[in-house]
């Protein structure tokens, strides 16, 4: 006994360690995380009127789908290189990118507003955010892949960090959003990002090498394409809506769009956390904590259908106007979300065996059969943002579809989620037809 009771003495130190580690990590991410799902919502209520919040939102959308070539890749490449392969030598080529990447796009923001204006306004200010999105993820992922993960997570929500701050100086001023004013803090942004890798580059710069940056390209490549594909896929359809629809339905369904993205927030611990583990672990093993993830998120999302009407009705204007005719757009994000995090959940472990150009084709296929349908709608003239968002919500399921199938040729069975995957979508449809 007492010897049981000396065991337990010397364990209490390291269990005080990690709670007081995971205390600070739910603190931090709180935190962090509060300011992502509130900065966009907050924003709604400091605009002229619906469209304003489309065009932020549009553009952010424009920004998401331009990070992907801006990154081209790399942000994959670097756990592949340092973890899987554990190669020297490839740090400081990351850095040097992020470096080259954000000094030009800040020269042309500065070129495009006050020299000659090459592109539309709405469009450099969806470049500055991609801009910016670029250079947290490839730092986020780079710190990620050494566990380091308080900063990683103020990384991933920077942006939104940012905007927060504006809009508690719109509600200090009393002034209302001004496009003009939101690209310079945002530039002023891109310059501490581009500050941060240029630090980490001057302090890793002896290992730096042309050949092994062409052969991180060369390999991000694959990834750039891909990734393109999927977030074409997850995120296109606000630039859609604007096309078909008008900037008034963006700025409605992105404000939808922004509750049912909550339960993402659960997924990013996951994948902040287990993020090297994703790259380690078996796929039984992973199926397993793949399904139940999923019927957890399921579970959530069903649950904050009930709260957000309750507890924002009459903080957001915006939702006290539209709930009532645009509720079920809300249902119908919610499962969608489910099939987003089932992507990116499988996304990690096509990453790792290398198939990710496998599924290249078959994404521009879904790509192009989703904004046929699409547009197919409009030509009959039955085109709403609900049906377009179940269009694109059932070609999430394809894609994951795609995504168990080029795992299973490879011996690779997640069974499990797959049925999770078919089975929500089939109650997406009930629920929409019944509802």
């Amino acid at each position: 006994m007492k010897k049981l009771s000396l065991k337990i003495e010397d364990l209490l130190p390291q269990l005080k360690a990690q709670l007081v580690k995971l205390s600070g990590f739910s603190l931090v991410f709180g935190f962090v995380k509060l300011n992502a799902f509130t900065a966009a919502l907050f924003l709604s209520n400091f605009v002229a009127d619906t469209a304003d919040y489309g065009l932020f939102e549009y553009a952010l959308s424009i920004g998401l789908i331009a990070a992907i070539p801006l990154n081209f890749g790399l942000q994959g490449a670097y756990p592949f290189f340092n973890l899987k392969q554990q190669r020297e030598g490839f740090r400081s080529i990351f850095y040097f990118h992020a470096l080259l990447v954000s000094g030009l796009l800040f020269f042309f923001f500065v070129f495009n507003k006050w020299a000659y204006p090459i592109v539309p306004e709405k469009i450099a200010f969806a470049l500055l955010i991609g801009g910016i999105i670029a250079m947290q993820v490839m730092l986020s992922a780079i710190l990620k892949s050494h566990e380091t993960i308080f900063p990683a997570v103020f990384l991933d929500g920077g942006l939104f960090m940012v905007l927060n701050v504006y809009n508690l100086w719109l509600y200090l001023s009393g002034d209302t959003l001004d496009f003009a004013v939101l690209e310079w803090v945002f530039g002023f942004y891109l310059l501490f990002l581009f500050g941060l890798h240029f630090y980490r580059f001057w302090t890793s710069r002896s290992d730096f090498s042309w050949r092994r940056y062409g052969i991180a390209l060369q390999f991000g490549r694959n990834l750039l394409v891909s990734s393109f594909l999927i977030i074409c896929l997850t995120g296109s359809a606000r630039i859609l809506i604007e096309y078909f629809l008008g900037m008034e339905q963006v700025g409605i369904y992105a404000f939808y769009f922004r509750f049912a993205a909550a339960v993402v927030m659960i997924h990013q611990v996951v994948n902040i956390v287990f993020f090297k583990k994703m790259y380690e672990s078996a796929p039984a093993t992973l199926d397993k904590y793949f399904s139940l993830f999923l019927l957890f998120i399921l579970l959530a999302g069903g649950i904050l259908l009930f709260i957000v009407p309750m507890v924002f009705k009459g903080s957001l204007s915006l939702l006290d106007e539209t709930w009532l005719a645009y509720h079920k757009l809300y249902i119908i994000l919610s499962f969608q979300m489910i099939f987003w995090i089932c992507m990116a959940l499988n996304e990690n472990i096509l990453y790792r065996e290398q198939l990710s150009s496998k599924m290249n084709g078959w994404f521009a296929a879904l790509l192009i059969l989703m904004t046929g349908g699409i547009w197919w709608l409009a030509h009959l003239e039955q085109l709403d943002v609900f049906n377009l968002t179940l269009i694109n919500s059932i070609c999430l399921v394809a894609a994951c579809e795609v995504q168990f199938l080029l795992l299973r040729r490879k011996q690779l069975s997640f069974a499990k989620t797959r049925l999770l995957n078919l089975s929500f979508g089939l109650l997406l449809l009930i629920v929409y037809f019944t509802v």
